[in-house]
Parts: C-alpha cells; structure tokens; sequence
C-alpha cells in the first residue's frame, strides 16, 4: 500500500519524530488494519503512539499490554499494527494518531489501554512538564497523522 499522510511535524530538524498512515489517502475501512511508520530523533528515545477515536477516548498503541517494550535507539525507523494487532472498527470518522518521543518514560507502568482523552491529556501535560524541566524541551517530539475511517460497504 502506498503511504498517504495528511501529518503535521510539530518537532524541529533535531528532534525530528514523524509517524504516517499506511493508507491510501487516509481512508480505512472497517476491518482493516491500522498500520503506522514511526522514525525517532538520532538519540536513544521511548516511543508512545496513541489513537485519538471519533468516541473521545484514546486507545494507547504502544506501550501496550500487546507491545510493551518502547524504547527505541537513535534514528529507529520501524512499523506498528503491521501484524494485524489493531483493527479499524466503529466509531468512525476523522480520527488522529499521535507520536510523542521522549528520552525517558514517561509514565510508571502501563495506562489502561483506552481511557478518556481529557483524563490522558492531563496526565501527560503533568508529565511532560516533568521530563521537559529534567531532560529540556528539545528531547521531546511529537507528531501526528490524521486518518478517515469508515464502514465497510455490505
């Protein structure tokens, strides 16, 4: 399939993450996989991709209980989801997957695999705030990609 992003890099050059949708133009019907590329910044990061859904929740990719280990080495290039593990399904619409690199992790543990979006946000604002005033801003990226879901025809 070829890869079609509608992505927005937030990051600079040297902090530079990007994730992109392994579908046509965006769009993915019910039943197929949702499959993502992901590149980090050329130093040693914890890779965390999440799935903002139509329904206001957000299903945490990685780390999962599905794919626990996060840690990535400078420059990794790799794909999520290209094993089938997540599957397009109601609610549909525009929906967002977003990548947040940073040099450390940045909960303890596992959060639950969906949980409300404002919930999350608040978490991660926290601990953001945390790992920027350690580490600096300029080790934390993010970017993102917009994808279009919908039913599939009977």
């Amino acid at each position: 399939a070829s890869t079609a992003s509608t992505a927005s890099t937030a990051s600079t050059a040297s902090t530079a993450s990007t994730i992109r949708a392994r579908a046509v133009d965006g769009l993915l019907t019910e039943g197929d996989p949702l499959v993502v590329d992901v590149t980090t910044p050329p130093y040693d990061t914890r890779v965390h991709v999440d799935y903002f859904v139509q329904d206001g929740g957000v299903v945490h990719l990685l780390p999962s209980v599905r794919a626990r280990d996060n840690q990535a080495p400078p420059s990794y290039s790799g794909t999520i989801g290209g094993l089938g593990n997540w599957i397009i399904g109601k609610p549909y619409g525009i929906e967002l997957i977003v990548l947040l690199t940073t040099p450390a992790p940045l909960f303890q543990g596992l959060r639950p695999e969906y949980e409300s979006t404002p919930d999350y946000l608040r978490a991660v604002n926290k601990q953001l705030r945390l790992l920027s005033a350690k580490y600096g801003p300029d080790r934390i990226a993010v970017d993102f990609v917009q994808i279009n879901t919908k039913a599939r025809k009977p």
